[in-house]
């Protein structure tokens, strides 16, 4: 069967913040950028503002 055509129990299992990176709405310098605003200390608001993305996606990816 073709790459994309797998039955749907048989398809790869994605995180949210995978499935976003996946779908090419996160980009790995997003992701990355995430990471390290978090580590120093912005909050999880302000990284979704800078970025322009939901909250619920920042902590999705920095959870995960």
């Amino acid at each position: 069967m073709p790459l994309g055509q797998q039955p749907w129990h048989q398809a790869p299992r994605y995180s949210r913040a995978e499935f976003h990176a996946v779908k090419g709405r996160l980009t790995m310098r997003h992701i990355l950028l995430m990471l390290r605003l978090s580590a120093g200390g912005t909050s999880v608001r302000e990284i979704a503002a800078m970025l322009g993305i939901a909250r619920s996606t920042v902590q999705d990816c920095i959870l995960s």
